[in-house]
């Protein structure tokens, strides 16, 4: 049986960082656990009533200002929450791509996030 994380097509990249999870009814505070091009894992700290499939926007908030990404909650164990990632403008694929090669040391090529127009 193929588990998620064998499905996975581009590598997830340990970063923590503060985030805010927004959904159409509220904002809540979050911690950034990991983070691709592709989606992110995040824990969210208050109690929530969060569930599989909900759209939301990630903001990312780090040392040269925040970005955004928007998706949908892909999966959910008590406070850890998967997120699939879609759409992102190109000041937040800017920032986005800083933030994993910064992750990685500053040695990740522009080529781990698939491509600009990948998302």
């Amino acid at each position: 049986m193929t588990t998620r994380y064998e499905r996975r097509e581009y590598a997830r990249i340990p970063h923590r960082a503060h985030a805010t999870l927004n959904t159409a009814e509220r904002a809540y505070p979050t911690h950034l656990l990991n983070i691709s091009s592709k989606g992110a894992l995040i824990a969210v700290i208050d109690e929530h009533r969060l569930s599989t499939g909900q759209d939301i926007t990630l903001q990312i908030d780090g040392d040269d200002g925040s970005f955004e990404l928007v998706g949908q909650i892909v999966h959910m164990n008590d406070h850890y929450i998967g997120l699939d990632c879609a759409a992102i403008d190109d000041e937040s694929e800017i920032a986005l791509a800083a933030l994993i090669r910064e992750s990685e040391g500053g040695s990740a090529p522009l080529g781990l996030l698939g491509g600009l127009d990948s998302f």
